[in-house]
């Protein structure tokens, strides 16, 4: 691969796994730790974001061409079952920059039903559906003073949850939905949403680390590090407990990781990976070492790898051409069935050769059948995305909503009842 483009990746993952100033020096893991620390709320804040009082509409910028979905055979499984709900039953929450500042919206799949969660003079962040359904979480004055809040999906009631510790990125819930963690600067927290007490997870490391991920059972949080050896990147991947104990980092023979996800229903990861001798791989780790190389029909660097909710399927990120520096970028969604050989593109570039398709972010539908996943706005040609909807067994792409914001490119889904 094109040396360039395999540093400029780099560089994207490196700041998925979180940034520092200077070089870290080797070190150690403990392999035990004092009682965690902790930190209690300090009162309620006032300040709460009115509830929206109306539905909103779309911009009504339209892109040059749109993404092509593919039909795919019965090959899936899914796609052998009559669709468990439709999609206008499903639900999505994203950010957007419609009014002057960012503002949360939830929106059906199928492009009807916009409400504004948020209507204030601040920037919000991140939106993240809880399991149940019913509270959706997002960072609160992202750009000044960003706190986590908690809201209600209709916006009638809502609050600040733990102290004045800064919200970077990776807000998660536990599967459990009595914790959220995120990245505060060089630190992870995990907060209890009912009392609003934190954990630092990370306070011992010599790493600065990434986005957190819990878990199926809720009992570990996964994250990158970043150790900066010399010149070249080195990313980690690590596990410790939800209450801040047993850091350990996660011994394997890869690359750089790049990103990381739990399965839905065992204590496996699914991973990808970089190196100069190996390039661009899928990977599937178990917590005692063991490695499973997942062999992607795509040559050209597959990244992103998810689980679809119910564990059968993979969805990744590729490009359809070699990446190069020059010409349009032409990427590719594809899902994979691990052990069986099925890999089949589910969306793919315009047939003219010269049609861009610029995937930023993508994430499966409760349903295993949709899925959510922003591209670039071809026409505006700036920092803005629209947001589509696929089903994957019609072969159908709808677009949702238009020139939405960019930093915060991955929807989040509203669980099934």
């Amino acid at each position: 691969m094109n040396s360039i483009v395999r540093f400029g990746i780099l560089l994207v993952a490196m700041s998925l796994v979180g940034s520092c100033t200077g070089p870290i020096p080797q070190a150690e893991i403990p392999t035990s730790l004092p009682a965690p620390e902790t930190r209690s709320p300090q009162g309620d804040p006032t300040a709460t974001p009115p509830p929206a009082s109306h539905e909103t509409s779309v911009p009504t910028v339209v892109p040059e061409a749109n993404p092509e979905a593919t039909l795919p055979s019965a090959a899936l499984a899914v796609c052998t079952r009559s669709a468990q709900v439709e999609s206008q039953d499903l639900g999505l929450a994203f950010v957007a920059d419609w009014d002057g500042d960012w503002e949360i919206y939830t929106i059906q799949a199928d492009g009807a039903g916009l409400f504004r969660l948020t209507d204030n003079k601040t920037s919000e962040a991140d939106p993240q559906w809880s399991p149940s359904g019913d509270r959706i979480a997002f960072v609160m004055d992202f750009t000044a003073n960003p706190r986590l809040y908690i809201s209600t999906p209709d916006g009638s009631g809502g609050e600040f949850v733990g102290s004045d510790i800064e919200v970077s990125s990776g807000l998660t819930w536990s599967p459990l939905g009595d914790q959220v963690a995120f990245r505060s600067v060089d630190d992870l927290y995990a907060v209890d949403v009912a009392t609003g007490l934190e954990v630092n997870l990370t306070r011992l490391t010599p790493f600065a680390p990434g986005d957190p991920g819990f878990s199926f059972d809720g009992q570990l949080v996964a994250f990158g590090a970043n150790t900066l050896q010399d010149v070249e990147p080195n990313l980690r991947l690590l596990t410790v407990r939800a209450d801040g104990t047993d850091l350990k980092e996660l011994e394997f023979a890869l690359g750089d990781v790049l990103s990381h996800m739990w399965h839905p229903s065992a204590n496996k990861i699914l991973l990808s990976s970089s190196s100069h001798t190996e390039g661009f791989e899928l990977y599937v780790v178990s917590l005692d070492g063991s490695i499973t190389n997942v062999r992607s029909a795509s040559d050209y660097s597959p990244s992103l790898p998810a689980w679809s909710p119910d564990g059968t399927m993979i969805a990744y990120h590729a490009w359809d051409s070699p990446p190069s520096i020059e010409g349009p970028a032409r990427h590719s969604l594809r899902v994979a069935v691990d052990k069986t050989g099925i890999d089949i593109p589910v969306l793919k570039p315009p047939e003219d050769p010269q049609g861009e398709l610029i995937i930023a972010r993508f994430s499966w539908g409760p349903d295993s059948r949709h899925i959510a996943y922003t591209a670039r706005n071809v026409v505006e040609g700036g920092d803005t995305l629209n947001l589509y909807v696929l089903d994957i067994c019609e072969g159908t792409t709808v677009m949702v909503a238009q020139d939405i914001a960019s930093q915060f490119g991955t929807p989040s889904w509203r669980p099934l009842p």
